[in-house]
């Protein structure tokens, strides 16, 4: 494997576009995504682009996958235009979705038919952070896959630091969310799926997880009053309904 792989990145959303405009400063990176209007901009940041996920992997080393969810992953991977029509054998899939994970090791079987390797490797920080290089990542992967998968990981992951990234981040988006609602950079309905994830690893394992539990069904609470689409920051608004004596203290500011 080369120290400047050839890449290809799937899906182009708020965290796939800022990720491979950061790949695409160092390493050959070609896009794909549905949309063509998420094509467009990621051409416009310089990126070559793909209409379909086999198309952008067919000369691909490398294949980082940034979409919703499982049913999006098999689709991406297995369908009839999917990556693995085209892959060559012995290439890295990087799974940069939240999936859990029976969901990670399925896809690594079916992958693995194929002779191509899987990188679980979730991702948190948002699309700021993505576009920097300064993510946190969670990695599973054998060792031949993790060897090939470095040089993309390296240059999205961050080293850490002593302030905290949530309240720096979050704090100003509640704010907002009583003055016209924030930036939706992290949706109510991917938290409810997330959550839906580590309670059931917790329940299969045995181990009680109550603050995860408390903070699933807030987001269950407000993914119920409409607010699935809605940024994460939102869920302020149900702890503190705008009209209410502190809802209009902190609208005020």
């Amino acid at each position: 494997m080369s120290d400047r792989p050839r890449v290809a990145v799937v899906g182009l959303g708020s965290m796939g576009l800022p990720m491979a405009t950061r790949l695409a400063a160092t390493l050959p990176v070609t896009g794909s995504d549905p949309a063509p209007p998420r094509r467009d901009l990621a051409d416009r940041a310089g990126i070559g682009t793909a209409a379909t996920p086999g198309a952008a992997a067919r000369d691909a080393d490398v294949v980082l996958l940034a979409v919703r969810d499982q049913a999006q992953v098999d689709a991406a991977l297995f369908g009839p235009d999917g990556v693995t029509a085209t892959l060559r054998p012995g290439a890295t899939v990087i799974l940069t979705s939240t999936v859990g994970p029976d969901a990670a090791r399925t896809t690594a079987a079916r992958l693995g038919g194929g002779g191509h390797l899987l990188v679980d490797a979730p991702v948190s920080g948002g699309p700021a952070r993505a576009g920097a290089g300064d993510l946190l990542v969670v990695v599973g992967a054998g060792g031949p896959a993790l060897e090939a998968a470095r040089p993309v990981l390296d240059l999205l992951l961050g080293r850490g630091a002593a302030g905290s990234f949530m309240f720096a981040d979050r704090g100003p988006r509640m704010v907002q969310a009583y003055t016209g609602g924030a930036e939706v950079r992290s949706r109510v309905d991917i938290f409810v799926k997330d959550l839906g994830i580590v309670s059931g690893a917790g329940r299969d394992a045995h181990v009680p997880l109550p603050l995860a539990a408390a903070a699933q069904q807030l987001f269950l609470l407000a993914e119920a009053a409409g607010l699935g689409a809605a940024d994460d920051s939102s869920v302020v608004t149900l702890l503190s309904p705008p009209g209410s004596a502190r809802g209009e203290q902190v609208g005020e500011g």
